[in-house]
């Protein structure tokens, strides 16, 4: 039998927390096990080797089946030293994680998306065609094609969610913080699941607004007085949702978005499948993920494409 108190190699990283603490078990899933840190606000989630960067993630160095480990969510612990000890009943310590060489989650710049660059509208074009047929076959709530091209929503939640986010979108055009903050909290929450829709769209189009504009211009100064005030608004959602909405207001993204958004900023014809390796987080998450970040760039592109015309 497996020893239930194996020991697992990680590399500690910035976005770990630092030094003793106390933590619960939030949930468990497959691919990743998230905690509650005694004290801190969000989450820390530990994932297994080969899986993309996560925001205050710890990445272990072995591939792991967090369903089979003898947790459950509202299992309690603590960090020693360089472990992670996950106490059973009785004081019985039923799991220890060692620390020692581990990896964490570690901040990585986007690259710039040029919108106004015919490479990277084309690429941009190749990925909104997929994530329609995606939506399509997946009978998601949120749609790009609503947003964009102003096709009706084909659910009562689909319609609420496309209204917010048109009207987010002119709050960003207008770089008006006051505006897209108003439409924001009407997405905020907004949706099902651990990472409700409104949650996802909006990582996504921050990441948008980080890539498609510089540091110290307009658009970075717009994106961050928006951060600031979507900030006060993370207790209106769920622990899994604002932990993921603080990261990308810091400008912390998974890896999928990271490597979507590169795709995008090269003009590669592989963007398409960047796109579906993102939407293959959680049911929906990845695909409202993918529609904030495409929705985003489309309004640069469109003001763009205004700005230098006849």
């Amino acid at each position: 039998m497996t020893d239930p108190c194996r020991r697992h190699a990680l590399t500690m990283g910035s976005e770990v927390p630092e030094g003793d603490f106390r933590f619960r078990v939030h949930s468990v899933f497959a691919a990743s096990l998230n905690l509650t840190v005694a004290g801190q606000s969000g989450l820390v989630t530990l994932a297994g080797a080969g899986t993309a960067e996560r925001p205050r993630g710890i990445r272990l160095a072995t591939c792991e089946r967090f369903d089979t480990w003898p947790v459950q969510a509202g299992t309690e612990g603590r960090r020693e030293g360089a472990q992670l000890v996950f106490d059973g009943t009785g004081g019985v310590v039923v799991l220890a994680v060692d620390l020692a060489q581990a990896e964490g989650a570690r901040r990585r710049r986007l690259p710039h998306v040029d919108m106004h660059g015919a490479d990277a509208r084309a690429a941009w074009a190749a990925c909104a065609q997929r994530l329609g047929e995606l939506q399509a076959a997946g009978d998601v709530d949120l749609r790009l094609a609503a947003l964009c091209d102003r096709q009706p929503a084909t659910t009562a939640l689909g319609r609420r969610l496309a209204a917010a986010a048109v009207a987010l979108g002119e709050g960003v055009r207008g770089r008006d913080a006051v505006a897209a903050d108003g439409a924001a909290a009407d997405l905020v929450g907004l949706g099902a699941g651990l990472t409700p829709t409104g949650d996802d769209y909006l990582c996504g189009i921050m990441a948008a607004l980080r890539s498609a504009s510089r540091a110290g211009d307009a658009n970075r100064r717009f994106a961050l007085a928006w951060g600031r005030l979507l900030a006060e608004r993370l207790t209106a959602t769920t622990t899994v949702g604002a932990t993921y909405l603080e990261g990308a207001i810091a400008g912390a993204f998974v890896g999928e978005i990271h490597a979507l958004v590169t795709a995008l900023a090269r003009g590669d014809a592989g963007a398409p499948a960047a796109l579906e390796a993102l939407c293959g987080l959680g049911h929906s998450s990845g695909m409202d993920t993918a529609t904030g970040l495409l929705h985003g760039l489309w309004l640069r592109g469109d003001e763009e494409a205004r700005r230098h015309a006849p």
